[in-house]
């Protein structure tokens, strides 16, 4: 059969015959429609061009009653063409016109893209421009409350309106208030909202403008910097986008802080959305005063994000607003011990005041110990006393008889000796009679151990092996002077003589002397016992050899070997410990002791060495010595 002509005929569909979703007929054998049908020959169908470009088909143009029609949310009606077809077509949102993200096609509802949490949001407002800025943000303000927002980078476009938001909640507000916000003029407002963020781009001019938003942030009083949702800051906000949130802005902002402000105590980084606070671990390397920390109201999830900022020696902190605060609700006091295993002197956490912290675990860097000293007095006098009292004891210690130490003990005297080592065979003589309190626990041993009484002490240390002092290594503190009463402690090395293996012994000994006659002698001696440090073993070596050799060989042994060593500035403090050891044991007065180190240029061993050659030869005058 010939082929029929589908001018003027109504339009035949293809679709299956189980697609009703246009259609309630089934068209599939082409058969004309009847004229009485309920299209009457034709059938409206959507059009997608430019209502604007349909003026070359014959179509007219929508007046204003249609755009405030279309603006008031109402169906525009279907209007006829000119053509043969008579085709209608309609006017109204364009789904995927220029800046939009759906629209009515068809009659059919509005279809919008899903927005997603965790982005910027950009704002669309057509012909929003013939409104000034504050009566279009207070008509936003009004439908949203009691949700605010602050926008940014607000921009006239054309006839458009365009800014910012960064907060999801309400960018999904103002997209359902879409065609419901009603201007004075009788308009309905459309809002377009699509998930895009703005540039935050930093150059020399940013930076600058980001130093004169921070002046005004800053308190000198306080020395406190509040950065508190500085995206937002009023000197910025309608120009720039600075969220500290991104790692590019973060550093550049902390980078001028720590040019500008080196020494800042407190900073407050509230409200700045804070996901993960990673990047601020610089935070310890750039301020090391920083001592108050605020990041509330973010988003942080878990206290080990502040890992990142443990170097920091925080007294305060607030994380009030965060995620990881509600893991903690009802259960405060693991909430503050938990924090504390971070930042371990919190005093103020959240605005509240926590009780001072016990610090066994560590050592406080604020602490100032005294400086070491080798030797410590409560008076000179004493520690001249004390120092005259050993020198005597150690040589007769160390002669060939301790029977003249007789005189040095009081008839009621108690001595006691403590080895540090369990070992019998390294301490053999001395572990006899160890008197350690930690391993004898029985009181009648312990009572028989303490030596009591002149004759038991001198019958026992006469006992004992032969010794060489090394008076190089002793030190001396004198803790105690009552003025009939003196207690003194000692430590140094020895080296055992006439013994098989020679050991050298480390040892502290703790005298207490009272007043007798014209002189004094010991109440109270606990000797203790243990192995030298491989430094110190060392040591006495050197310490014997230069106690036994001349000063004319210490000069050659100098001019054979040149000093390589920087010469150390003495304090006088330490010349003044100098003299006070060169008359304890020279027995010089301090001012000819002084005189002597002078004239060695403060070099004490060549200072002991001259007096010993100069004693000698009797070429001392008595009037040096204490009497």
């Amino acid at each position: 059969m010939p082929k029929k002509s589908s001018k003027g005929q109504p339009w035949v569909s293809s679709r299956r015959s189980d697609d009703k979703h246009y259609f309630d007929h089934d068209d599939r054998d082409g058969r004309r429609i009847d004229n009485d049908s309920h299209f009457n020959g034709s059938r409206p169908r959507v059009s997608f061009k430019n209502v604007t470009k349909s003026n070359k088909k014959g179509i007219k143009n929508v007046g204003l009653a249609a755009l405030k029609s279309l603006l008031d949310g109402d169906d525009v009606a279907m209007l006829p063409t000119t053509n043969g077809n008579n085709v209608s077509r309609i006017i109204g949102y364009r789904g995927r016109g220029r800046g939009g993200s759906g629209g009515y096609v068809n009659n059919r509802s509005r279809v919008d893209a899903p927005l997603r949490e965790g982005y910027c949001y950009k704002i669309h407002i057509p012909y929003g421009k013939k409104y000034d800025k504050p009566t279009l943000v207070g008509l936003l303000h009004n439908s949203i409350q009691p949700d605010v927002f602050v926008p940014i980078m607000y921009k006239e476009c054309e006839h458009d309106v365009i800014f910012y938001i960064d907060d999801f909640k309400v960018a999904k507000k103002l997209l359902s208030f879409d065609r419901k916000i009603t201007t004075p003029d009788g308009f309905k407002i459309i809002i377009k909202v699509t998930q895009q963020s703005p540039p935050s781009k930093i150059d020399d001019v940013t930076k600058n403008r980001i130093r004169l938003a921070m002046e005004k942030r800053y308190s000198s009083v306080l020395n406190a910097l509040d950065l508190s949702a500085f995206h937002h800051d009023c000197d910025l906000v309608s120009e720039y986008y600075f969220p500290l949130n991104r790692n590019n802005v973060l550093t550049e902002v902390l980078d001028i802080v720590g040019a500008v402000l080196p020494t800042l105590g407190a900073l407050k980084l509230d409200k700045n959305n804070f996901g993960s606070i990673h990047k601020l671990s610089i935070l310890g390397a750039k301020f090391a005063n920083l001592k108050i920390l605020h990041i509330g109201d973010n988003k942080i999830t878990s206290l080990a994000q502040l890992e990142a900022v443990k170097e920091l020696k925080l007294n305060e902190l607030k994380l009030t607003g965060n995620p990881v605060c509600l893991r903690y609700k009802d259960r405060h006091e693991n909430y503050v011990g938990d924090l504390r295993k971070i930042f371990p002197k919190l005093m103020k956490l959240d605005n509240i005041d926590l009780p001072p912290p016990i610090l066994f675990d560590g050592v406080d860097d604020e602490v100032k110990f005294p400086e070491t000293k080798t030797s410590f007095a409560v008076s000179l006098e004493a520690h001249t006393t004390a120092t005259q009292f050993l020198k005597l004891y150690y040589e007769c210690f160390d002669g060939e008889s301790r029977q003249p130490l007789a005189d040095a003990y009081n008839e009621s005297a108690s001595f006691s000796i403590t080895v540090s080592s369990i070992s019998s065979q390294i301490f053999g003589r001395y572990h006899e009679d160890n008197r350690d309190m930690m391993r004898t626990k029985d009181p009648i041993k312990r009572r028989r151990l303490l030596k009591q009484g002149k004759a038991s002490i001198i019958t026992y240390i006469s006992s004992l092996p032969k010794t060489k002092h090394c008076l190089n290594s002793f030190t001396l503190d004198v803790t105690l002077d009552t003025g009939n009463m003196i207690m003194m402690t000692t430590t140094g090395l020895f080296k055992e003589l006439n013994t098989k293996d020679e050991f050298i012994r480390y040892f502290s000994r703790t005298f207490i002397i009272v007043r007798q006659g014209a002189g004094w002698c010991i109440k109270n001696e606990q000797l203790s016992l243990s192995h030298p440090t491989p430094k110190q073993e060392k040591n006495i070596f050197k310490a014997i050899v230069a106690e036994s050799t001349t000063p004319q060989q210490q000069q050659q042994q100098q001019q054979q070997v040149p000093s390589t060593s920087t010469p150390v500035e003495l304090t006088t403090e330490m010349k003044q410990q100098m003299v006070i050891a060169l008359s304890a044991a020279t027995n010089m007065k301090l001012d000819w002791s002084e005189k002597c180190l002078i004239e060695q240029n403060w070099n004490y061993p060549n200072a002991l060495s001259v007096f010993q050659e100069f004693f000698k030869l009797g070429q001392i005058p008595q009037d040096a010595f204490n009497k």
